[in-house]
């Protein structure tokens, strides 16, 4: 197992490699971790999901039980990989955290799961990208937390069950659908990850601009929540740049003004669209005369992969009203009509 996708931390992030070089005259680098919760009870948003784990965390540990396998489902920048790790502090065990897309046999699992100490936590990010090897290896160490390894193949073949000690899987995945049936039975719990309403966001924002003692109206957090798709990790994206944007003007606090500019040079509208979405709904409007156009045919104008178009561009416009698919293609709604327009 490569050294850079996996990493220990007993509810914090783990400490960096390698020194960070000083910097003369400029900023202060902000370490991300400034930005994490303490604890579940700090979380803002996702009530539903706050609420499940609470519960679980305090039966568990009065029971002085691992926590049940987990799944957790969503679009990303949801906060599921921060909602582990606070899981872990909670719980005040280990947690180790695995992209799926670095696992590409059995044998890298084992090496993992071998190494769990008791009541652990294993975070699988990105699920559906596991082939089907891989997951089926994790159901006899899900069910029985044990392994069975064939030690020779064909007629000749027997298994080896190698035992581990109790774990908690917690799988994260933007895909739920693309994951076998078999294995979605082996979580006790789907928790469901939701987008952030403007307001949550808005919390978010402040919260942190008070821990960068950065000044910030009101209205500037605002013009920040509303254009971050309901996602947290976007809105804190913008809130570093419109901070960088608010050093070099050299003006005293982040205004909303000062937000819509720096927003406006990262190419966003007033609700968040980016150049190539626009250009989307242009292409819709203007050359097919609002639709239908096939996904094939739209992702050709625009120079990309009918699935880069399916999950990059077209879920903001669908969320937005902007767009409906249909069995005949894409066609712009009167509302994406009148916003293109606008």
């Amino acid at each position: 197992m490569s050294h850079t996708c996996l990493f220990s931390c007993r509810g914090e992030d783990p400490p960096s490699q390698k020194k960070k070089k000083k910097l003369k005259k400029a900023e202060p680098i902000i370490p991300s971790p400034v930005l994490l919760p303490s604890g579940l009870r700090d979380i803002r948003g996702q009530r539903r999901v706050v609420q499940q784990l609470n519960m679980l965390c305090s039966a568990c540990l009065k029971e002085y039980k691992p926590l049940p396998h987990l799944l957790f489902c969503g679009p990303p920048g949801l906060g599921k990989t921060t909602f582990a790790r606070l899981l872990a502090y909670e719980m005040k065990t280990t947690i180790e955290v695995i992209s799926c897309s670095f696992i590409h046999s059995p044998s890298h699992l084992v090496s993992v799961l071998s190494h769990l100490k008791t009541g652990d936590i294993l975070f699988l990010d990105e699920m559906h990208a596991m082939n089907r090897s891989c997951s089926e290896s994790l159901y006899h160490a899900m069910d029985h937390f044990a392994l069975e390894i064939l030690l020779e193949k064909g007629k000749t073949s027997r298994p080896l069950v190698v035992p581990l000690n109790p774990f908690t899987l917690i799988g994260a995945t933007t895909h739920p659908g693309r994951l076998c049936k078999p294995f979605l039975s082996r979580f006790e719990a789907v928790l469901v990850f939701e987008d952030y309403t403007v307001e949550e966001l808005m919390e978010i924002v402040l919260s942190a601009s008070e821990k960068w003692d950065l000044k910030m109206e009101q209205d500037a957090a605002e013009a920040i929540a509303i254009r971050s798709r309901g996602t947290p990790r976007l809105a804190l994206h913008f809130l570093k740049w419109s901070r960088r944007f608010l050093l070099s003007s050299r003006r005293e606090f982040l205004s909303e003004q000062c937000v819509l500019e720096a927003l406006e040079l990262l190419g966003l509208d007033a609700k968040g669209l980016n150049s190539i979405e626009r250009k989307i709904l242009e292409i819709i409007l203007n050359l097919y005369e609002g639709g239908p156009v096939g996904a094939q045919v739209l992702a050709s104008h625009i120079g990309e992969s009918v699935e880069t178009l399916e999950e990059v561009y077209e879920p903001h416009l669908l969320r937005e009203g902007f767009l409906i698919r249909s069995s005949r293609g894409r066609c712009i709604t009167k509302k994406g009509k009148a916003h293109f327009q606008g």
